[in-house]
């Protein structure tokens, strides 16, 4: 069980995995997986898979060292800055490995703090 009492870890995952490039399975088997689960209807979050997104994304308020991580990943230019910000987003919790290539992406948390701070920049 997850340290979310009101959600499985399955349940997690579930709505995770329909974002993040994390396992091999194909888009057709994610939202099987998360209709069985019971969060998703059709091809959308239904309002159980609504609420592990916005607990996967967290506040929308922002550390300094998140905003520093994503700053640095979006001006990191040689080879060694991509490196040390692709550690840095890993290190502050928003980033991942992806499966294809073994890139750092952003994760659920780092592309909303990421949209949200350049909405609000503007």
């Amino acid at each position: 069980m997850s340290e979310h009492s009101e959600f499985t870890d399955e349940e997690i995952n579930a709505v995770r995995e329909r974002f993040e490039k994390t396992t091999l399975a194909t888009t057709e088997e994610k939202n099987a997986r998360a209709v069985e689960l019971g969060v998703v209807e059709g091809s959308a979050l239904n309002a159980r898979g609504k609420a592990i997104l916005a607990m996967l994304e967290g506040p929308r308020t922002a550390t300094k060292a998140e905003i520093a991580a994503l700053s640095r990943h979006y001006t990191a230019k040689t080879d060694k800055e991509i490196a040390a910000a692709n550690q840095e987003l890993l290190d502050v919790k928003l980033g991942y490995v992806s499966i294809y290539h073994g890139s750092v992406w952003l994760n659920l948390r780092g592309e909303m703090l990421l949209n949200y701070e350049l909405m609000r920049s503007r």
